[in-house]
């Protein structure tokens, strides 16, 4: 099942890695920012299969 993305929505690549936040979706690519272990915030962008909503929000019924 193909997942749907929205602006807002927090996510987390398959292979792992922080949460991130979904800033803007362009074409193929979906841009995310994210804080990294040293609190130093990053932006990069990710096609939509290498993601995954986080499955913390969906637990407490937020997604």
């Amino acid at each position: 099942m193909k997942e749907e993305f929205q602006e807002g929505d927090v996510v987390k690549l398959k292979s792992g890695g922080p949460k991130m936040t979904i800033l803007d979706i362009e074409n193929i690519f979906i841009m995310c920012g994210y804080f990294d272990k040293q609190d130093v915030y990053h932006t990069s962008s990710f096609i939509p299969t290498s993601l995954t909503k986080s499955s913390q929000m969906k637990s407490k019924g937020i997604l």
